[in-house]
């Protein structure tokens, strides 16, 4: 895993961008950084909106993901984080959420 300053964040917003404008297929862009940069970056969510609804609230509190897809005008959907590190924290300390959110995520892909 790379470590910050490589710019991972805006090559991913790049490449989205370029698949869906210029190859036209259909891109949703999640934010699995738990610093929550790219949400950060596409101008989502900012420290003092923490209590937004975003992607840790999906995978914690069964929040609808339709609900938080956003659309940033650049031809693809983006859904947002802010909050990961609840969720790592939250896994750290319940191996069973932990094993309910590896099925969930197994099941969704079938």
């Amino acid at each position: 895993m790379l470590k910050g300053g490589f710019g991972k964040s805006i090559f991913a917003n790049t490449l989205a961008g370029v698949l869906a404008t210029r190859r036209d297929h259909a891109v949703l862009l999640v934010d699995l950084d738990p610093a929550g940069h790219l949400s950060t970056g596409l101008g989502y969510y900012t420290r003092e909106n923490e209590s937004a609804t975003d992607l840790a609230n999906v995978l914690l509190d069964g929040a609808d993901i339709e609900e938080i897809v956003k659309h940033p005008g650049h031809g693809f959907d983006f859904v947002p984080s802010l909050n990961l590190e609840r969720v790592v924290d939250e896994l750290s300390k319940d191996s069973v959420l932990a094993s309910d959110l590896k099925m969930k995520t197994s099941s969704s892909t079938r």
